[in-house]
């Protein structure tokens, strides 16, 4: 697995007007003509003032708050590659949460009306206006332009900044990206003072990381001697492992998924799932090599989101699969199989999990690759055609890599 790392940093572009700024804030110093012994008072009250005002006597005013969000990571090229992440202003959450006695209670989600993210620079830029007072501010992307499938906490019934805010998934879709600020608590959360005093509010910054786990296909052929050992071979000009053909369903078959997750990335213990989740458009998904050699699943591979054809041996087949909210630990807990149709109604299961050892390890900002080896038939003298998945005669070795962060593998027959 391979680690990346997005980082984000939020800070102000744009100017707001009739906003109360911090010189119309600032209190003025009353004269006041005081004779004898009075001239003590009014020089303790002078320096009071000159300090700035105190928050409850501001209470009901705004400040303008400055946003920079460096998202440097999500860099890609879209024109070149079959997968591509898109990445853009909706999906980003802010909350804000502002101090009351020793607690910081929900205040707002900041508004991205005035937010912009450039494909450019990635990076948001914008402001907001929030009343005067101490804040912590929470950042997560992904949660805002997944509703249909994630829920985010109850705001009415937990408005306390707390380390056990959770969002739900329901398990009825593939999930996109989730980052959140994975090596935070509540406890560790900066606290920005903003408008107290007449100093310039200072940026607020988070830095976010991939906080999902994804899954991933590659379907290689290749033959396999007395020892066990796999060799990987090209197809021929014009052949490839899904027989020519286009996919128009994948299916992922699983247990054990986690369907709850901190808005810091910590996964509870409790409750799981067993579902079937389709991949988002599989056809658009796929990559079919045309390189001598698979460079992907090495360890020093590290393009999972710019996967090319020069990536996978020829006639080689990746399938960028789902996300899904990991397990805490690298654990295999999640026993998977594969349901693949092709446009023309040919359909093959694929039974990955034979056994325990062949289970899915899902971890935090990792890709699992379920790499199936595609073996002639040796009963099959035919050597003019090439095996490919939909063939019924050939027969599967699977190798299971989690790529990002290191690796490990599980490698196991199937018939």
């Amino acid at each position: 697995m391979v680690s990346y790392p997005p980082t984000y940093k939020i800070r102000q572009s744009l100017n707001i007007k009739n906003v109360k700024s911090k010189k119309n804030l600032k209190m003025k110093t009353t004269k006041t003509i005081l004779f004898g012994t009075l001239a003590t008072f009014l020089l303790a009250g002078c320096q009071k003032d000159d300090q700035g005002p105190s928050i409850d006597s501001l209470s009901g005013e705004t400040t303008q708050v400055q946003f920079e969000l460096d998202a440097s990571s999500f860099m890609h090229n879209p024109i070149t590659r079959a997968y591509t992440p898109t990445y853009n202003t909706n999906g980003f959450s802010i909350y804000a949460f502002k101090q009351s006695g020793t607690d910081y209670l929900y205040q707002k989600t900041i508004n991205l009306d005035n937010m912009s993210y450039s494909t450019e620079t990635n990076k948001l830029t914008g402001t907001d206006i929030i009343p005067i007072g101490f804040y912590k501010f929470l950042a997560v992307y992904g949660l805002n332009n997944q509703t249909s499938y994630l829920t985010a906490p109850n705001w009415g019934s937990t408005p306390r900044l707390a380390n056990e805010l959770n969002t739900t998934y329901n398990g009825t879709g593939a999930l996109s990206e989730i980052f959140m600020q994975t090596d935070m608590t509540e406890g560790s959360l900066l606290s920005y003072p903003m408008g107290i005093t007449e100093e310039s509010n200072p940026t607020v910054t988070a830095t976010l990381k991939r906080a999902v786990s994804r899954v991933d296909i590659l379907f290689i052929k290749a033959s396999k001697d007395a020892e066990g050992v796999y060799t990987e071979q090209p197809y021929k000009t014009g052949a490839n492992a899904l027989g020519g053909k286009t996919i128009s369903n994948l299916e992922f078959e699983m247990t054990n998924l986690n369907n709850t997750m901190s808005l810091f990335g910590v996964v509870p213990t409790g409750s799981t799932f067993n579902g079937t989740i389709a991949v988002k458009s599989p056809a658009n998904s796929t990559v079919i090599g045309n390189a001598e050699a698979t460079s992907v699943g090495t360890s020093t591979y590290n393009s999972y989101n710019d996967i090319q054809p020069t990536d996978i041996i020829k006639g080689g087949a990746h399938i960028t699969g789902n996300y899904f909210i990991p397990n805490m630990d690298n654990a295999k807990n999640s026993a998977f199989k594969l349901h693949i149709t092709s446009t023309d109604g040919v359909s093959r299961t694929i039974n990955v999990s034979t056994d325990a050892d062949k289970y899915l390890p899902l971890e935090r900002n990792k890709v699992t690759i379920v790499k199936v080896y595609i073996l002639d038939d040796p009963d099959d003298d035919d050597d003019d055609d090439d095996p490919d998945v939909f063939n019924t005669k050939v027969t599967f070795d699977v190798q299971i890599d989690t790529d990002w962060l290191n690796s490990n593998e599980v490698i196991g027959e199937i018939e």
